[in-house]
């Protein structure tokens, strides 16, 4: 089969029993492990998101911080030429 010409009723004509997903409990979902591999991934991913932001945030009261300093610097260097 061509994934990029994928025949969804081609999933109705598998043998054995066919759930609807939207009617299964997390627990139930969670047995799958493609299911539990794109959840773990998403929690980490998640988890990266908001290290980075973290980051962001942080870097950016440094530089305000140093940029304060430079100023600051820089008019005790006017003031003493």
């Amino acid at each position: 089969m061509n994934p990029f010409n994928f025949d969804p009723t081609y999933v109705d004509n598998l043998p054995g029993p066919s759930a609807q997903i939207e009617s299964l409990a997390l627990p139930e979902l969670m047995k799958n492990p493609h299911v539990l591999t794109m959840y773990n991934n998403w929690k980490d991913a998640s988890a990266q998101v908001v290290q980075a932001a973290q980051m962001q945030q942080n870097l950016w009261q440094e530089n305000t911080r140093l940029n304060a300093e430079v100023k600051s610097l820089h008019e005790k260097h006017q003031q003493a030429l």
